[in-house]
C-alpha cells in the first residue's frame, strides 16, 4: 500500500510524542545509582533501581538496595501521616528478596506497615473507614503480610486493629453503609482473627499478650464456643480445644478469670466458666472445692455437676483444714453467694442449708455473723448488703429441727426480721 506524503506527515506527527518520550526515558547505570545513593535521594533511586537488568544485579546492587531501603523506611517512621502512594511504593520495594530477609529493614517496615493499616481501618479513634476504604485496606493488608516476615508480633498488631474496628462497628449506631462493610470483606477477615492472633498467644511471651483486656474479650468469645462444643462431645478434652488457641501460660491466666466469674451476674460467663473449669484436669483440690461449693450456693439443678458438688460437701465434712482453706476464700466474696435462697423450691433450700449446717458449719456461721453486722450497722460494706437473702435464710432455718440449728443462734435476728421493713436496714 502506498502512503502519500501528506499521510506520512500525519503519521509521524501522531507518533512523535511517544517516540519523544521513549527517547527521553533515561536508563540508569550502576554508577548512576551509586551517585544517587550517596546523595540519599530515595525518590530517584527507587524510580531507577530496576533499570539494572536481573542478570546484572550484583552483590553491590543488592547492598545499595538494602541501604536505600533502610533509609527510606526509617524516614517514613518519622512521617506523621503516610500517604497511600508512599505506602504503595514501600510495599513494592519490600517485596524484593534482599529486603524481605534483611532484619533491620523488616523491623521498621513492620512497624510502619502496622501503623499505616491501623490508620487505614480506623481513621480516628471512634471512626471506621467506609465500605470502599475497608476493601482497599484489606488489599493493602494482604500485600503487606506477603512482603513481611509474618512474625507473631506483627500478626498481633493486625489482630488488634481488626478487633477494635469490629468493636466500633458493632457498638455504634451503624448506617447501612457500615453494616454492609461489616458483612463484606471486613467480617471475612474477622472470622480469621485467630489466624493473626494465635501465633502470639502460643509464643514464649504469650503471658504478656493474654493479660491485655481486648485479648481476654476475644478469649471469652472463643470460650463460649468451646463450652458449646464440650456439651456435644462424650469425652471432650479441654486442653486440646483451648490448646488450639493459646499456650498453657495463657490458659492459666484465663483460668483465673473463669474462677472469678463463678459468682458472676453474667449468666453466660458463669455457665461457660463452670463448663470449662470442670473439664480442666490441671485444677487442684482447693479450686475444685471452691467451684463445687459455689455451685451449691448458687442455683444448683439436678445434673452430674450437682452430684460432684454434693460429694465434695460430704468429703470436706471430714477435713477441717480443707474447710478452713475454703472458708478463707469464700469469705472474701462480696456479696456472699446465697442465690440458692432466691428460688421457689423451699424444700431444696431447707435440705441444702441443713446439710451446710452439718457438714460445713463454718459457712453458715460466717453468713449469720456477716448478716448481723450489716443489720446492726457495724463494719464497712461498700457494695451494700453482703447477705442479700439473709431474711429468707432466717425464715427457713427457724423451721429446721433444733438438732440442726439451735433457736438461740437465730434469736438475734428476730428484732430485725419481725419488724416492718422500714424499721431495719
Amino acid at each position: 500500500m502506498r502512503v502519500g506524503s501528506k499521510n506520512l506527515i500525519c503519521l509521524v506527527w501522531f507518533f512523535y510524542p511517544a517516540l519523544a518520550m521513549a527517547q527521553e526515558k533515561t536508563v540508569y547505570t550502576m554508577e548512576d545509582l551509586k551517585i544517587v545513593a550517596e546523595q540519599n535521594n530515595s525518590k530517584e533511586f527507587f524510580q531507577h533501581y530496576k533499570d539494572i537488568r536481573p542478570s546484572q544485579r550484583t552483590e553491590q546492587w543488592e547492598k545499595l538496595l538494602i541501604q536505600m531501603g533502610r533509609n527510606k523506611v526509617q524516614n517514613l517512621k518519622e512521617t506523621p501521616e503516610l500517604t497511600p502512594e508512599e505506602f504503595q511504593l514501600l510495599l513494592e520495594v519490600a517485596q524484593n528478596p534482599a529486603l524481605k530477609t534483611d532484619e533491620v529493614f523488616q523491623v521498621d517496615f513492620q512497624q510502619v506497615g502496622s501503623a499505616y493499616l491501623d490508620s487505614c481501618f480506623l481513621p480516628a479513634p471512634t471512626v471506621v473507614a467506609s465500605s470502599e476504604d475497608i476493601a482497599y485496606c484489606h488489599q493493602r493488608l494482604k500485600k503487606f503480610w506477603a512482603a513481611s516476615t509474618q512474625d507473631f508480633k506483627t500478626g498481633y498488631q493486625i489482630a488488634k486493629t481488626l478487633y477494635h474496628a469490629e468493636k466500633i462497628l458493632t457498638e455504634q449506631e451503624s448506617s447501612q453503609d457500615k453494616r454492609l462493610a461489616l458483612r463484606a470483606g471486613h467480617s471475612k477477615q474477622l472470622s480469621l482473627l485467630s489466624y493473626w492472633l494465635t501465633p502470639a498467644l502460643k509464643s514464649s511471651v504469650s503471658n504478656v499478650y493474654c493479660q491485655e483486656e481486648w485479648v481476654q474479650d476475644y478469649l471469652w468469645k472463643q470460650a463460649h464456643q468451646i463450652a458449646k462444643e464440650l456439651e456435644l462431645e462424650e469425652n471432650p478434652e479441654l486442653d486440646l480445644s483451648f490448646g488450639k488457641l493459646a499456650s498453657l501460660d495463657c490458659w492459666q491466666i484465663f483460668q483465673k478469670l473463669l474462677l472469678n466469674e463463678l459468682d458472676s451476674e453474667d449468666s453466660q460467663k458463669k455457665k461457660t466458666s463452670y463448663a470449662l473449669l470442670l473439664k480442666d484436669q490441671s485444677l487442684d483440690v482447693q479450686d475444685k472445692d471452691y467451684i463445687h461449693i459455689l455451685y451449691l450456693l448458687g442455683r444448683p439443678s439436678s445434673s452430674d455437676l450437682f452430684n460432684f458438688a454434693w460429694n465434695t460437701l460430704k468429703e470436706i465434712s471430714f477435713d477441717e483444714k480443707r474447710r478452713i482453706r475454703l472458708m478463707d476464700r469464700l469469705a472474701k466474696l462480696d456479696p456472699l453467694p446465697d442465690q440458692v435462697l432466691s428460688s421457689d423450691d423451699e424444700l431444696k433450700q431447707r435440705v441444702l442449708m441443713s446439710e451446710f449446717e452439718k457438714r460445713f458449719p463454718e459457712w453458715p456461721q460466717h453468713y449469720r455473723k456477716t448478716c448481723l453486722k450489716y443489720l446492726q450497722g457495724e463494719g464497712d460494706f461498700p457494695q451494700g448488703n453482703p447477705t442479700i437473702h439473709c431474711k429468707k435464710y432466717y425464715q427457713l432455718m427457724k423451721q429446721a429441727p433444733k438438732e440442726i440449728i439451735p433457736l438461740s443462734l437465730l434469736k438475734p435476728f428476730e428484732e430485725y426480721f419481725t419488724k416492718p421493713a422500714a424499721d431495719h436496714p
